[in-house]
Order: structure tokens, then C-alpha cells, then sequence
């Protein structure tokens, strides 16, 4: 039995774990005011700085009280995670520090108290400077982008001293941070540093040097690292550190069961809910590996929220071994009170991304390898296929836009010359997206393929911690002239818009569908899977990465919540006599024409509020039909009107590419199979997936 996850989409790196060199001293140093003897270890780290050929050495200290939690200093870590920026550090007459970036704000920490207190959100503090900058080259390409906040600031406390974590001022202007606190609090949204095996990792989400590349090819060297038990400071410096984590960065998207409980007592306190979460909690303060790793798996119970929140993503590098034994130390049957039915919510959203993906590929035929979309027409219809939001080169439209750089290759210029395409085949009067089997990415991708459409564009987002709000107006270069004008507003393309939706569509395949019906597009499949928060990794001292969702939570276009999943205007699933779902009609060319006929041809009609006729397709060929109240159209919302052709004399033609160039066509039979799901068992160490969207794995 395998209980080990793979890391999807990462390619592999070579990359030999470097070894800590350390020196042991007898040292006076100060910790804020206080003038005491800190007995410590002074030795080097071995650092990657954003490549697998480009290393070097930090400082470090491990202190007596806290041997195997290593400490650096902050000024070396901005610099190197900043490209060589300098972050200056000044004391203040009452013995605080004032920290001051390239960036306008107002930091101040006190390491007397361990309080750090900033003007910053708590979402943008501790970004790179790369990412704060408005001038950055990455903000600079293909899209602009204007924030309006709704709410008024405030001071954002980081107060570490209250969860026992020590910042050591030693009284020469120096600030030494444990070294994983460091990595989760300065740390941007694609760059931040991540320390195993007695190395210091500096990765870039955007390059091929990847926290996924690095884990993945570290796990003998983790396992080796492993004592034979858990040393007990850093067994409690792990559990503050991950309290401190979901106190402070959580978003609440309201899907756990202890929501409020989590909100109203924090994570500590959540633990002390009832004898479960009590067994739970001790078992992630044993030093025995195989209690904590039952600890952690127990857990991931309890702060599952559909997807976002991974904790099992700790356990990635454990050996077989400690895997049975802590499945051994789990709760029987895994019935946790007041926690989320994991088995059942896994279950779902496997066996709908299986079968979206398995049907898919049956019906239309199979994807060509490697390629990050596929494009298909047949008869009035185009539909444009894609399993992720993640396929943009950012480096690539830097480089365009601010070098006179090659145009770039990706799921933009791709998404561009497949409506274009479509747009001038005159048999072509409707475009839909496909998100069946789309487990989410970057939301910029959402905002372009919507202003694309001519839809609702913008990101309205909250931020529960500090009680604001922010919606983000973006305008984008639509012909990619480098030249953002009245030019682009004349991109515009004559079809009615649809999005293909199942349980699996989640994170930004949640969103756009979403905007999709803010917009007035129609929705067809299944109601989407849910995801409202923007998903950030943090780092924990035993080497392994929890994803969460954090303080940057996604709304529609009225405030609303989007966690929950949107339903679609035609419910096209059939159920087999076993239960079993069909998810063949989704990818019927005749099937989705008539929605779309019914659809836009009901929008035209109404001029005022009446009724819409939705069809929900059941087992065979029977349907139900319910009735709603559908409300007014206005014309901005309304396409041109859809002409229903003759599928068996209409031209068929499929495309499928990885670029933005279309191959040639030919003529393709789509036959409708019905594809069903076998049983399927998951494991409960699960996977944690690095700024992406959900992937499940199998449990035999």
C-alpha cells in the first residue's frame, strides 16, 4: 500500500542537500533590554537562491535553550529573498526596532514584547519587494490593474510573544528570527524560503524552481534527518508555529464545521472543543513520529474546508513505516466529532475529476500529450478545454512588454486566437468553456478570459482579519499592442458565451463561472465545487508545507460568498439505475447547442421579468423541467442572437494545441459514451498542492 503523494506537474531537479557547518560558541548577547548570557551554536547554512546552481552560506544560531531550532538574521534573509535589496533596521529610543524597505509603510517590532506591528494588510506584509512595487516588470504586461479599498485600515499586531516564539535582539542592531517563523512571515506571493534537511531553499513559484521540485527531491534526505524521536523544543515550537499560522493568516471561508469556534477561540482553543480534538492535539505534541503523524491526518479533519487548507502535506517525506503505524494510532473508523467527513468529501471530488476527465476524453477522444488546452468545433459551437489556471508566463510578457521580447506561448495568447478562430468561422455562433475537470490557479486569467468576453472582469475580494474589502478594476491590452487605448475596446468578438461547470471545478474554476453568471453567460453541467480563498504555502520546522486559505477571500459581484459553488441554468448530469452519475451530455455538441438556443433565445425575448424554462436531463432520455423567474436582461448583457444549426450538415472540425497558434483541422465523429466510476477509497494522508488548486489521490 502506497501512501505516498506525487507532486503533479513538477519536473525533476537534481539538487544535493547541503549540511549545516557549526561551530559551538559561548557568546553574551541581549534579548530586547534585558542583559542576559545566551549560551548558542554559531554555524552556516547552506542556501539555494532561486536556482539548483546558484548557492551560498547564511549565518545561524541554535541557542541552548533551543538546540534544534535554528535562528538567522533578518537582514541576511531580506536581502537574499529581495535580490540584494537592503532592509534597514533602526533602534528607537524606547528600544524597539523600525523597519524600513524600499516600500512606504510603518513597521515597528519590539523584541522585547516579540510584537511586530505594521500599516500593512496582513495579506501584503512580508511580500517581496518585486511584488510591492507598482513600477515591477511583472505588473507591467499585458494587463493594468487599480485597486479601490471599501473599509478603513488599521494597525495590523504580530504578536509572536503570546505564542512563545522568540525574537532575540542582540543589542547590536541585529535581529535573529527562528528561521521557519522568518520564512512564513517575509515571504512573497510566488518567492519565499523554505528550510529542510539543514538547507535553505530560496524558490520561485514562476520558474521550474519550485517548492514542488524541491520537497520532491529531498524526501530521502528529510527521512534521514529524522532522530528517533521528535526533539521536545522542537516539538513545541512546531505547534506554536502552526497556531500562530492559522490565527493569523486563516480567512474563515465558513466551510468547516468549528468555523465560528476557530474564529472565536483560536486554533489552540478550537483543539479543546471536545475529547477528539483534544486527542488530536496531543498527539501533534507527542515526540513519538507515529502520534503525530496520527495527529496531523486526524487534523486535516477538521480544518478541511474543500480544498485550500492542507495540513497532510507535513507527512510527505515520512517513511513507510511511521505511515502504518500512525494510521494504527488514528480514532477507529475516523469518526471525529465535529469534523468535516473527509472520506466523503474526498470521495466527491475525486470521483467527479475522474469522470469529467475519463468521459471527456472517451466522447470528444484523447487529449494530445502535453497540451495545456484543447479546441474543438462542431456544428454552431466552439468549446475550449482546460484542466488548470496556472499555464501563464509571467517572465514571458516582462519580457515582451518591457524587453520588445517574443510574444508569449500560454493560456492568454491560446484563449486569444481560439475566440478569433472562432469568431470568424461563420457556422460558429456560440463559445463555451470547459471547467469540468479545472482545479483552479491564478485568478488573472479569470479576469483576462472574461474582459475577453465582454464580461464582468473585476476581483472584489475581503479581507476578514482586518475587516476591509478591495475590488481590483483591471484593464487589459487586448491586441497586445503594448499600448493600452481605445484600441483594445474594439476587441470584441460576436458569440454567446457559455462555462461548462462540474463538482471538480474549483478555486478559480469556481470564480469564473461565477463572473460567467454575474455576467449574464450561461451555466451548464453541475454545481461547481466551491473555493473562495486565495491559497498561500506556509513552511514547518520538521520539513513540510501546509497550503491554506488565507485572508483573501473572493466575492461576486454583489459581496456574496463563492465558497459554496455556483449552480448552472441547465443541470445536464444523468444518473445511472446504480447511482452513478453520466457526465456524457456535457460533452454533446447537440445537447449544448439547444441550451444555448433556449438560453440566449429566452434572454433576447425578455424584456421584463418572466419565466425561464430550465431543463435538468435525467437517467435515458427523459427530462425534467422546473420553472423560475428570470430577472430583466439588459442589452449589455444580451448577445446577438443564437441561430440554431443543422448539426448533421455543419462542418465538424477539432483542434487541440499547446500554444497560441492553431493547428489545422479535420473532420472528427463524436460518439456519446457513458462513462461510470468505480468505487473509490481515499487515503487519509492525502496531498498539498503549493498555490494550486485540489488534487486528491488514491487509497487502496
Amino acid at each position: 500500500m502506497n501512501f505516498r503523494k506525487n507532486i503533479a506537474g513538477v519536473s525533476a531537479l537534481m539538487i544535493a542537500a547541503g549540511t549545516l557547518s557549526a561551530t559551538s560558541l559561548s557568546a553574551f548577547a541581549a534579548e530586547g533590554t534585558d542583559q542576559t548570557e545566551r549560551n548558542y551554536t554559531e554555524g552556516k547554512i547552506k542556501e539555494y537562491i532561486f536556482a539548483p546552481d546558484v548557492t551560498d552560506e547564511i549565518d545561524c544560531r541554535f541557542y541552548a535553550d533551543k538546540p534544534n531550532i535554528p535562528y538567522v538574521k533578518l537582514s541576511d534573509f531580506y536581502k537574499t529573498l529581495n535580490d540584494g535589496t537592503e532592509l534597514s533596521v533602526t533602534k528607537n529610543e524606547d528600544g524597539t526596532y523600525k523597519l524600513e524597505t524600499s516600500f512606504d509603510s510603518s513597521t515597528i517590532l519590539d523584541t522585547k514584547k516579540d510584537i511586530l506591528t505594521t500599516d500593512l494588510p496582513v495579506y501584503t506584509f512580508g511580500c517581496t519587494d518585486e511584488e510591492m512595487r507598482s513600477d515591477s516588470d511583472l505588473n507591467n504586461i499585458f494587463y493594468q490593474a487599480e485597486g479601490v479599498q471599501e473599509g478603513e485600515s488599521k494597525n495590523n499586531v504580530f504578536d509572536f510573544g503570546s505564542y512563545d516564539i522568540d525574537i532575540i535582539d542582540d543589542n547590536d542592531g541585529e535581529i535573529w528570527w527562528p528561521l521557519t517563523t522568518l520564512t512564513n512571515t517575509y515571504r512573497g506571493l510566488f518567492k519565499f524560503g523554505i528550510y529542510l534537511a539543514d538547507t535553505l531553499y530560496f524558490v520561485d513559484q514562476q520558474t521550474d524552481f519550485t517548492s514542488g521540485n524541491v520537497l520532491d527531491m529531498n524526501y530521502e534526505a528529510l527521512q534521514e534527518s529524522m532522530g528517533e524521536s521528535r526533539p521536545e523544543d522542537l516539538v513545541q515550537y512546531s505547534y506554536n508555529e502552526l497556531c500562530r499560522v492559522f490565527d493569523r493568516y486563516y480567512g474563515f471561508p465558513g466551510s468547516i464545521p468549528l468555523n465560528d469556534v476557530l474564529a472565536e477561540k483560536g486554533f489552540d482553543g478550537m483543539l479543546e472543543t471536545n475529547d477528539d480534538t483534544k486527542l488530536v492535539k496531543s498527539q501533534l505534541l507527542s515526540e513519538n513520529y507515529a502520534d503525530y503523524f496520527a495527529g496531523v491526518v486526524g487534523l486535516q479533519w477538521y480544518v478541511d474546508d474543500g480544498g485550500h487548507t492542507e495540513v497532510r502535506g507535513l507527512l510527505d517525506a515520512y517513511p513507510e513505516e511511521v505511515v502504518n503505524a500512525g494510521l494504527d494510532r488514528m480514532k477507529p473508523e475516523r469518526d471525529y466529532e465535529g469534523a468535516t467527513d473527509l472520506s466523503f468529501s474526498d470521495y466527491n471530488f475525486l470521483y467527479s475529476l475522474q469522470l469529467a476527465y475519463q468521459t471527456r476524453e472517451a466522447v470528444l477522444g484523447p487529449d494530445e500529450e502535453g497540451a495545456a488546452f484543447r479546441y474543438i468545433k462542431k456544428g454552431d459551437t466552439a468549446m475550449f478545454s482546460f484542466d488548470d489556471f496556472f499555464n501563464i508566463d509571467y517572465y514571458g510578457w516582462s519580457n515582451y512588454y518591457n524587453q520588445d521580447g517574443e510574444l508569449p506561448q500560454d493560456i492568454i495568447t491560446s484563449f486569444k486566437a481560439c475566440l478569433e478562430d472562432a469568431d470568424k468561422d461563420e457556422n460558429i455562433k456560440n463559445f463555451i468553456i470547459d471547467l469540468s475537470s479545472n482545479t483552479g490557479g491564478y485568478t488573472t486569467i479569470v479576469n483576462y478570459m472574461m474582459a475577453m468576453m465582454g464580461g464582468y472582469s473585476d476581483l472584489k475580494y475581503e479581507m476578514p482579519q482586518t475587516g476591509i474589502s478591495y475590488v481590483n478594476t483591471f484593464t487589459f491590452d487586448k491586441n497586445f499592442d503594448r499600448v493600452f487605448d481605445e484600441k483594445d475596446n474594439e476587441v470584441k468578438y460576436d458569440l454567446n458565451y457559455g462555462v461548462i461547470t462540474t463538482n471538480a471545478s474549483f478555486s478559480s474554476a469556481n470564480m469564473l463561472p461565477y463572473d460567467a453568471k454575474d455576467s449574464g453567460f450561461m451555466l451548464i453541467g453541475e454545481k461547481s465545487g466551491g473555493g473562495a480563498c486565495a491559497v498561500m504555502p506556509y513552511m514547518f520546522p520538521e520539513g513540510g508545507i501546509i497550503t491554506l486559505s488565507t485572508d483573501y477571500r473572493s466575492v461576486n459581484k454583489n459581496g456574496e460568498s463563492v465558497d459554496l459553488g455556483v449552480k448552472p441554468d441547465y443541470e445536464l448530469v444523468m444518473y445511472n439505475d446504480d447511482g452513478t452519475k453520466d457526465y456524457s451530455k456535457l460533452y454533446d455538441f447537440d445537447t449544448i447547442s439547444k441550451c444555448f438556443a433556449d438560453y440566449y433565445g429566452n434572454k433576447q425575448s425578455a424584456e421584463q421579468p418572466g419565466e425561464v424554462t430550465t431543463t435538468t436531463l435525467t437517467t435515458g432520455n427523459s427530462s425534467e423541467s422546473t420553472t423560475t423567474t428570470a430577472a430583466p436582461v439588459t442589452s449589455e448583457q444580451t448577445s446577438s442572437a443564437s441561430t440554431t444549426a443543422d448539426s448533421s450538415s455543419a462542418s465538424s472540425s477539432t483542434t487541440t494545441s499547446a500554444t497560441g497558434e492553431l493547428p489545422q483541422t479535420g473532420s472528427n465523429s463524436l460518439a456519446t459514451v457513458a462513462v461510470t466510476f468505480a468505487a473509490i477509497t481515499l487515503t487519509a494522508t492525502g496531498i498539498c498542492m503549493v498555490a494550486a488548486g485540489r488534487k486528491r489521490e488514491d487509497e487502496e
